[in-house]
């Protein structure tokens, strides 16, 4: 199945793409322009022995749906850490 119809599956019309880290925000921002929704990103600030904080978010994404896309998920740190940025933020709908 193509990732644009499995992404309009689960995000409806208009959602959200996020990413994880700045490694894959080009590709995101690319996915969500290909797609006519918006991307949404984070800066994050990685701490050894500790999980990662966000400290914001770059556009507005209260009551939408966003799919955050995360290609290595090790400790999960980073993508709960996001989802709750995302969720403090207004956020509808996760995935």
């Amino acid at each position: 199945m193509h990732i644009f119809k499995i992404l309009r599956q689960y995000g409806g019309a208009n959602f959200v793409m996020t990413s994880t880290d700045a490694g894959r925000a080009n590709w995101v921002e690319s996915l969500a322009n290909d797609l006519g929704v918006n991307a949404a990103f984070y800066p994050k600030v990685p701490f050894k022995r500790r999980p990662t904080e966000v400290s914001a978010i770059n556009t507005d994404v209260a009551g939408k749906t966003l799919i955050i896309y995360d290609d290595r998920i090790r400790l999960s740190g980073s993508i709960i850490n996001a989802a709750k940025t995302y969720k403090e933020a207004g956020a509808g709908h996760i995935m």
